[in-house]
């Protein structure tokens, strides 16, 4: 987390250093400039050439973040700053690679990201990239199995299985066209307590040799708060 010393993927090490947010430099109305200096051309020169271009963000399934970028040829390592306010703070250092996976993003928080270059001259470093943001959820997007078969009383049903999941409570959907999917009324109870396993009763010459898509999300109680997951990658099954 912020502030904390921990390696990166690359064998690189995180900072912990908190920055404001850079203002944008600009004069004031009426403001008199000195002309510029020559060395002062100079670092201007450099950093344009250590730009940072196409950062990306984008959210895993065990709710980390990975960055990627363009590769920079005049860049000897890379500095990844992170922020869910104001201040940013120096998560990482990166060397060789154009890549980093975030572990310790914060969950159920926007993440704001940039990032810049530094040369072979330690003491020069590029400006600082567009900045990229990321919406964490509270809990790892669930895997699931779907099945058909009876249940002990013999009755057509269609087994929902949980293989991977967070939290305590499960939401199921159901399509029968891929695209609007409605909610299932379930029995009250813990995805433990149905042991991971929710078996769907369906009438079989209704649904016979009909296609059906499900997808589930899981949640946990905060209070009176939802933390919920993302959805499950959908699944198909003919009946």
């Amino acid at each position: 987390s912020a502030g904390t010393t921990e390696e990166s993927q690359s064998g690189g090490t995180s900072a912990g250093t908190t920055e404001e947010p850079q203002s944008s430099g600009a004069p004031s109305a009426g403001a008199t400039e000195e002309p510029q200096s020559s060395a002062s051309s100079a670092e201007e020169t450099v950093s344009s050439k250590l730009t940072v271009k196409k950062l990306r963000a984008s959210v895993n399934a065990n709710c980390s973040v990975t960055l990627s970028w363009s590769k920079n040829a005049n860049a000897k390592k890379y500095q990844l700053y992170r922020s869910t306010g104001k201040k940013y703070t120096r998560i990482a250092t990166i060397k060789g690679k154009t890549k980093y996976t975030d572990k310790e993003a914060p969950k159920g928080k926007k993440v704001y990201y940039r990032l810049r270059a530094v040369g072979s001259n330690t003491s020069l470093s590029g400006n600082y990239s567009k900045v990229v943001k990321a919406k964490v959820l509270w809990l790892r997007t669930p895997t699931i199995q779907v099945s058909k078969g009876e249940t002990s009383l013999g009755k057509a049903s269609v087994a929902v299985r949980l293989k991977k999941y967070d939290g305590t409570y499960a939401e199921i959907y159901v399509s029968q066209d891929g695209k609007k999917y409605v909610k299932i009324p379930l029995k009250s109870g813990t995805i433990k307590s149905f042991k991971k396993v929710y078996r769907l009763t369906y009438s079989y010459k209704k649904f016979q040799k009909q296609t059906l898509y499900f997808k589930v999300r899981t949640y946990k109680m905060h209070g009176t708060e939802k933390r919920k997951s993302s959805f499950s990658k959908v699944k198909r099954i003919v009946l």
